[in-house]
């Protein structure tokens, strides 16, 4: 949650307490619906900011974790491409340019390579365990390059919910503010009679600004020295 939704969530709750502490005799209906919406308002961008941090660490974790599955999965393609490489061009025509390492480092395309590594090693997948290859290797690129491509899946979802919960919480905000503008419509003119009521409630609702940030004092000039 930004700088202004926290400071618009601390007036809210200050609204609310204000309320809490003053209610009308007789009630006014609509003041009644207000404070109700205030409150849920807050709730809710309590609610969005906690699926937003929660996105933030998930987005953090899937990185890390699709790093690792990268590297581990560009491991198994090197030791496959270079088998490859080595093999007789007589005997094995054309085998070499099916296990070419990716040409670029997208993760999309390191997925498609090693999806096209495991389709063409199935038929000649002995020739490779014959060389070294572990005899589950087929499968054991197929299980790396899953997991590799469902921690992409879950860093993108997560990045797609901090979004959501970002543009979710702006929302609520404003929608805030406008409840509380038009309680202040309300009952700025009941309270303005009794100054210390009426300099409360604009307490209440009075939304800081953003800090600023403090200028650094700048050395005087200084005055040439007379001539002698």
């Amino acid at each position: 949650m930004n700088s202004l939704n926290n400071r618009r969530l601390v007036t809210f709750d200050s609204v609310i307490e204000f309320g809490d502490n003053h209610p009308l005799t007789p009630a006014i209906p609509r003041v009644t619906a207000l404070y109700g919406l205030i409150t849920t308002t807050a709730t809710t961008m309590r609610t969005l900011g906690g699926t937003q941090l929660e996105g933030r660490s998930g987005v953090r974790s899937a990185v890390a974790e699709t790093l690792i599955l990268k590297e581990e999965l560009l491991g198994d393609l090197r030791a496959i491409n270079k088998i490859a490489r080595a093999l007789p061009i007589v005997e094995f025509p054309g085998v070499s340019e099916q296990f070419r390492m990716p040409q670029n480092g997208s993760y999309a395309n390191l997925a498609a390579t090693a999806r096209a590594f495991v389709l063409n090693a199935a038929p000649i997948s002995q020739v490779f365990i014959d060389r070294g290859r572990p005899a589950t290797f087929i499968d054991d690129l197929t299980a790396a390059v899953t997991a590799f491509e469902a921690a992409r899946t879950r860093r993108q979802e997560g990045r797609h919910g901090q979004i959501g919960s970002t543009a979710a919480i702006e929302i609520a905000g404003r929608n805030g503010v406008a409840y509380m503008r038009e309680l202040d419509a309300i009952l700025s003119p009941i309270y303005e009679p009794d100054a210390l009521m009426f300099g409360a409630w604009k307490a209440a609702t009075r939304i800081e600004r953003s800090p600023q940030p403090a200028e650094t004092p700048t050395d005087p000039a200084v005055a040439p020295a007379p001539a002698a």
